[in-house]
C-alpha cells in the first residue's frame, strides 16, 4: 500500500510540473555562439539574453580565437536547423571587408534582430590642453605630437582615431594595445594622449574626473553623457562610429525559421527588465530583422572606401 501511495504521489507531482521545467535534451537547445572569450561585453549580453528566454532552453558557447572567426565559421557550418546562433559585433562586417572578403560574408547571413548598440566618444587625458573638440583639432593642427591607443591593428578603436586623424587634418600616433583595460591604464596615467571608445567603458573615469570627453561618434549625444555634443552638431556630420551588436544565423536555415528566432528574441530584448540590463552596459535600441539586416548591408556598403581612404589593412 505505501509503495502504490508514494507512486500516486509522484505521478501527481509530475504531471503537475509546468512543461517549461522540463530539461530538453540536448539536440532541442539553442546555442548562442560568441566568437570572443567568456567574460567581455558581448559574452554578457549573449547571458541577459539567455537567461531570460522562456520558450526554450538557450546555452551560451564561447569560441574566441583568430579574431573572431573561429566562432563565425562554426556557425557558418552548423545545420541549418536554426539551434545555433551567432552574437556578433560591428567586426562581423569590418573584419571581411579588411581582408576583401565583404561579399562572402554578406551572403553567408542573415540577420535575427539587432540587440543594441554603444556609442563611442573622444576621452582625452586629464592634462591635455583641450577642452572641446575645436580645441582639440587646433592643437593637433599646430604640430603638437598626438597619440592615441587602441585595441589592437583593425578595430573600432582604430579605425575611429584614424576617422578623427582624416577628419580633422592631424596626425596623430596609433598605439595599439593587448586589450582595453592596458590601454585604459595608460590613458589615465598620461602615457598617451586621447582614445576613441565606447561610452560604456570609459563612463567611470569620466565621472571620476580622470579623463575628459569631448565629443560623442554620433548623430546625437550619448544617453549617459548628455552635456557632451555629438561630432554631427558640431560639424562632423560623418565622424561617426558605434560598435552594434547582433544576432545572426546561417543563410542556409530556412525563412520560416529565421522568422520564429526572429520573434522570440524581440520578445526578450524589449522586455522592460532586459532593456535595463542592457542600457546598464550602455546598448540601447534593438531593431527587427529588417531594419538591422538594412544597416548591415549599408555597413558592408560603407566600409570598403572608408577603409581604403583610412589606408588601414588587415594585419
Amino acid at each position: 500500500m505505501f509503495i502504490i501511495r508514494a507512486w500516486l504521489a509522484a505521478l501527481i507531482v509530475a504531471l503537475a510540473a509546468p512543461a517549461h521545467a522540463q530539461v530538453p535534451a540536448p539536440d532541442e537547445r539553442i546555442r548562442i555562439v560568441v566568437p570572443f572569450a567568456a567574460g567581455g561585453a558581448v559574452d554578457q549580453i549573449a547571458r541577459i539574453i539567455a537567461n531570460n528566454v522562456s520558450d526554450t532552453t538557450v546555452i551560451v558557447e564561447n569560441r574566441g580565437g583568430a579574431g573572431g572567426d573561429i566562432g563565425v565559421g562554426l556557425v557558418a557550418k552548423a545545420p541549418p536547423d536554426g539551434k545555433t546562433v551567432l552574437l556578433h559585433t560591428s567586426s562581423h562586417v569590418i573584419n571581411p571587408t579588411l581582408r576583401g572578403k565583404a561579399q562572402e560574408a554578406a551572403q553567408a547571413f542573415e540577420p535575427l534582430a539587432r540587440v543594441g548598440a554603444v556609442k563611442f566618444v573622444l576621452v582625452v587625458r586629464r592634462e591635455l590642453p583641450a577642452r572641446s573638440l575645436a580645441e582639440f583639432i587646433k592643437l593637433g593642427q599646430s604640430g603638437v605630437n598626438l597619440s592615441y591607443g587602441s585595441t589592437g591593428p583593425g578595430t573600432t578603436l582604430h579605425i575611429a582615431g584614424e576617422m578623427l586623424n582624416h577628419a580633422a587634418g592631424i596626425r596623430a600616433v596609433h598605439v595599439p594595445y593587448r586589450g582595453l583595460n592596458p590601454a585604459f591604464i595608460d590613458l589615465v596615467a598620461g602615457n598617451i594622449d586621447f582614445m576613441v571608445t565606447s561610452v560604456a567603458g570609459i563612463l567611470q573615469y569620466v565621472q571620476a574626473g580622470s579623463i575628459r570627453a569631448l565629443a560623442a561618434f554620433e548623430s546625437e549625444r550619448a544617453e549617459q553623457l548628455p552635456d557632451v555634443p555629438s561630432t554631427a552638431e558640431l560639424g562632423f556630420k560623418d565622424l561617426t562610429i558605434s560598435n552594434w551588436y547582433g544576432l545572426f544565423v546561417a543563410s542556409a536555415v530556412p525563412a520560416e525559421k529565421r522568422q520564429q528566432l526572429e520573434a522570440m528574441f524581440l520578445k526578450v530584448l524589449r522586455s522592460p527588465a532586459v532593456r535595463d540590463q542592457l542600457a546598464g552596459l550602455g546598448v540601447y535600441t534593438s531593431q527587427s530583422a529588417e531594419d538591422f539586416g538594412r544597416s548591415v548591408n549599408a555597413d558592408f556598403a560603407r566600409w570598403p572606401a572608408l577603409l581604403t581612404a583610412l589606408k588601414i589593412k588587415a594585419e
